[in-house]
């Protein structure tokens, strides 16, 4: 057990997209983790992810060209379409379990940031926020995307390729496989979450 994972408080903000014509297929995601600094004597922001969820599946039936919609959200979606998804559309990749069927997904989860306190990394933080996101989103059906770089406070800094590898080995740990382009993807149902629910349904279908 981690202790100071277990002792964290979590929130998670939702909010439509501002540009009118695009709030009915994206949300945006904002999560913090926090925790008490008794020197500070309050709480302290120790992490924090944000992002979007992009509902693929009500833009086709809506008639909404995907591309236009990706590329109107984020440079780095369209980009990702491009160098990952290329002309196939968007299908779920291969996930290396045997269980799972190679299917076309309803969404994307794209994470555009998570930042862990510089002192408390290697402390669950990032890992927790990655669940408790899994937990409060609907991930049925989507891709969970980041791009895996290092984060710098000066962007004139260089990025040294073992500061590149630490990070894509975090995520590699959280169930991401590289997908080119710098992108790492997982596939949602490889998430705890879903993985439960699954499991649960499976059983019902049984029983």
């Amino acid at each position: 057990m981690n202790a100071l994972a277990d002792s964290l408080r979590h929130e998670l903000c939702l909010w439509p997209y501002e540009d009118a014509a695009l709030s009915g297929y994206v949300l945006l995601f904002q999560g913090t983790a926090r925790m008490w600094d008794v020197e500070q004597g309050g709480a302290r922001r120790v992490g924090e992810i944000r992002g979007y969820r992009l509902d693929l599946m009500a833009a086709r039936y809506e008639g909404f060209d995907q591309s236009t919609l990706l590329r109107r959200v984020s440079p780095e979606i369209a980009e990702f379409t491009e160098t990952v998804l290329g002309v196939s559309g968007c299908l779920l990749p291969p996930s290396g379990d045997d269980d799972l069927e190679r299917m076309r997904c309803d969404g994307i989860v794209y994470i555009s940031q998570l930042e862990v306190a510089k002192d408390l990394r290697g402390r669950g933080i990032g890992s927790g926020l990655l669940r408790r996101l899994g937990s409060m989103i609907d991930l049925t059906g989507c891709f969970v995307v980041l791009k895996a770089a290092p984060l710098v406070s000066d962007y004139d800094a260089p990025v040294t390729p073992v500061e590149v590898e630490q990070v894509q080995n975090f995520y590699r740990r959280q169930g991401f496989q590289p997908g080119g382009g710098g992108f790492m993807v997982k596939d949602a149902r490889l998430c705890e979450v879903i993985r439960k629910r699954l499991l649960g349904r499976a059983q019902g279908q049984k029983s």
